[in-house]
């Protein structure tokens, strides 16, 4: 049997317990699933000041293959459309630590990890190779 969307995941990080994703910030895998197709699962609401601002904010999440049995060989991320917003965008960086399956931990969701190439991905031919 194939692997199926079904069996690819996001979780949060933060520590096995943590459910808030505003302390999903690098460290342990969490055993609470990122929610799609929720408003605001992951990040909170940027406010025009904020925005103003030029505050970034990050968040580290995993993925993660839940099939028993199949490994997800030569995977790929990327991002479908942009956020509607013209004054906000939303980028991609791979961890650091896809071996060892534990990422570094930042000590807020304004500083940025260390190591971490981000980049826009907009739409498919712009998918970067994850691996296997």
């Amino acid at each position: 049997m194939a692997i199926t969307a079904a069996d690819l995941k996001f979780y949060l990080s933060g520590g096995a317990a943590n459910a808030d994703p505003d302390l999903s910030l690098g460290g342990i895998i969490s055993t609470t699933e990122v929610i799609t197709a929720t408003l605001h699962n992951l990040f909170d609401i940027v406010t025009s000041a904020e925005t103003s601002a030029g505050d970034t904010e990050y968040r580290c999440i995993y993925l993660k293959n839940e099939h028993a049995t199949l490994t997800l060989q030569a995977s790929k991320i990327f991002i479908n459309t942009q956020t509607p917003n013209a004054e906000t965008s939303m980028e991609v960086g791979l961890g650091t630590s896809i071996i060892s399956g534990t990422e570094q931990t930042i000590a807020d969701e304004d500083t940025s990890p260390t190591g971490i190439t981000w980049t826009a991905l907009v739409g498919e031919a712009n998918a970067q190779a994850i691996g296997d």
